[in-house]
């Protein structure tokens, strides 16, 4: 149900942000509200009628979107290596410059992928 949900709310993001963009299928904003309403109701009885559903819910939810959030946000959590890095390994010059390369290098190839995120 909630991926239902999703759809009513990026038909609503394509009518608001990209509306000159061509699509074979249109739906009337209200049409789209009120679908989205008869599955939040749906989605609230569930969770009304059966909570246990909800604890295995989140039980995978949590884990799917720590991966998610950490792959969309892996060059942040290089730059936050590096950092900690250097702090840590002041007395271990050596050993820093190693590490520092090697995020570098990984922080590097990262930037330089063409993959296209839709986010």
């Amino acid at each position: 149900l909630l991926v239902m949900a999703f759809f009513a709310l990026g038909n609503f993001l394509l009518k608001f942000k990209r509306e000159r963009l061509p699509r074979p299928e249109q739906a009337a904003p209200f049409a789209v509200a009120v679908a989205l309403v008869a599955v939040l109701a749906a989605v609230y009885g569930n969770m009304r009628m059966h909570p246990e559903y909800l604890v295995v819910f989140i039980q995978y939810f949590v884990p799917s979107f720590l991966i998610i959030y950490l792959m969309l946000h892996r060059n942040a959590l290089l730059r936050y290596a590096i950092v900690v890095l250097d702090s840590l390994m002041l007395g271990v010059r050596r050993l820093s410059v190693i590490g520092r390369r090697l995020l570098t290098t990984g922080l590097h190839r990262l930037s330089q992928q063409e993959f296209v995120y839709f986010t």
